[in-house]
């Protein structure tokens, strides 16, 4: 494997480049380039990180796995820290669960990790965050005479002060009433160092149980 500029190519990988009628063209022996980039990117089999310089599938990302996960926790860690909410989502595991309920965690540790693994975690790689009340999208009546004429004039439109008082009414219920929950990835909760101790050590009870 070899690398020209930013990309890596199979070792047999070779171009050529020349002008006509004062165009400078990159051919790379099946298609012809105006411009080098679109030719190497056409041809390349990976890309350099551009944090780190390791080796990036090219039809992905421009930076690696590791590069990519180091700055979503360095994000993560930026995040508000608040309270637990009734449920909560992990973005590590792609799970939701309540309060307190600490299985998925306890089961990745167990089923996932050695014991220094475990030693070395830290809750705040869950990457835990809040969950909130999620509401049915709020009734505007506007939307409702979209396909109305164009003369049609909603402010004199007779009825419009009973059908606003009806909507008004319709959108207090559906606020009152949830449909679900979702996560809220500027806020992040955590946990004591001492319960989080704790998880660590129940886990480690139970491999060594195992054993």
């Amino acid at each position: 494997m070899k690398q020209i500029d930013n990309y890596f190519f199979e070792d047999d990988f070779t171009f050529t480049e020349d002008t006509f009628h004062g165009v400078h063209l990159f051919v790379d022996g099946k298609h012809i380039y105006q411009d080098k980039s679109s030719m190497l990117y056409a041809n390349a089999i990976g890309r350099a990180c551009e944090s780190c310089g390791a080796f990036v599938d090219v039809r992905h990302y421009t930076v690696c796995d590791c590069c990519r996960e180091k700055k979503a926790n360095e994000e993560y860690l930026k995040c508000e820290i608040v309270p637990q909410t009734k449920y909560l989502y992990s973005d590590l595991l792609d799970k939701f669960f309540e309060k307190d309920e600490w299985d998925y965690i306890y089961n990745y540790l167990e089923d996932q990790m050695t014991y220094d693994e475990i030693m070395n975690t830290k809750f705040e790689d869950f990457c835990i965050h809040p969950c909130y009340d999620y509401f049915a999208r709020q009734i505007d009546i506007v939307d409702y005479f979209e396909d109305a004429p164009e003369e049609f004039d909603l402010e004199s439109y007779t009825p419009i002060l009973e059908i606003k008082n009806h909507i008004d009414e319709v959108n207090k219920l559906l606020y009152r009433h949830p449909v679900g929950y979702q996560p809220d990835m500027k806020k992040r909760v955590t946990i004591s160092d001492e319960a989080w101790r704790e998880i660590k050590k129940d886990v480690i009870s139970e491999l060594r149980n195992t054993i």
